[in-house]
């Protein structure tokens, strides 16, 4: 399933600024091929929720901007300065639910735009063939 172009490019955009500039040794960083981490950044595949939960929790990155380009690229990492580290874990389980779900959203979205992008190509169709 396709990704959009803007959030396929805020994580080009990411990816260069705090992970690595070159995408052969990004990958692997992120625990996936150089082909797939181009592919999800060109907006052709959509993005590996994996690759997000990476992203969130080596490099800080703030979901909001990436998917909705609201807020700082990156967050503040509060578990160094607190010790409610189970309540903590619970908002980061939390984050990464809600990161799922986004994506799932969008990937239903994106799902729904060709399904009625097909609905008027065969209704089309069908007026032609009568």
């Amino acid at each position: 399933m396709k990704n959009d172009l803007a959030t396929a490019k805020r994580l080009r955009e990411f990816r260069k600024e705090f992970v690595d500039n070159n995408v052969d040794n990004a990958g692997p960083m992120l625990n996936i091929s150089k082909a797939k981490l181009n592919r999800m950044e060109n907006g052709e595949n959509a993005i590996d929720v994996n690759v997000v939960k990476i992203l969130k929790t080596k490099y800080n990155l703030n979901q909001a901007w990436l998917f909705d380009n609201k807020g700082n690229k990156q967050i503040k990492d509060i578990s160094k300065k607190t010790s409610l580290t189970t309540s903590i874990e619970l908002g980061d389980r939390l984050d990464s639910m809600k990161t799922e779900i986004l994506i799932l959203t969008k990937n239903l979205n994106r799902a729904w735009e060709i399904i009625e992008r097909h609905e008027k190509t065969i209704d089309r169709l069908e007026k032609a063939l009568k």
